[in-house]
């Protein structure tokens, strides 16, 4: 499944990014992921095991680039979602049968694990 896309116009600083943009990037980027996360879990903890695979992007782990705070908010968003995810995970079932690894954008070049853990 490929995410959805964001209009998202000019560079700007956090402050100056319309809220609409904003509100754009959150839905795509954190709700929408969100939305497939409720989705999936319940199937993946009643075949007891499974895998997520979220690409999210670096500006959800780094300083973002000058202009993209927004951005980089959701992406962060994004990322906290899912060490609650794997945090909880780990607390029902010990180790946890559900996986759930990150590929950031700067992991395109490397290979995907077949398992992660």
């Amino acid at each position: 499944m490929r995410g959805g896309r964001v209009r998202f116009g000019a560079v700007r600083a956090v402050e100056e990014t319309p809220e609409e943009d904003v509100r754009s990037l959150m839905d795509v980027n954190f709700f929408g992921s969100l939305n497939v996360l409720r989705g999936i879990l319940p199937i993946l903890r009643r075949r007891q095991g499974g895998h997520i695979v979220q690409i999210s992007s670096l500006a959800g782990i780094a300083p973002p680039a000058a202009g993209l705070g927004a951005y980089a908010a959701s992406k962060f968003a994004v990322e906290g979602m899912l060490v609650a995810v794997v945090t909880s995970e780990e607390a029902v079932s010990a180790p946890s049968a559900v996986r759930v690894p990150v590929r950031e954008r700067g992991d395109q070049g490397s290979s995907c694990p077949d398992s992660a853990g």
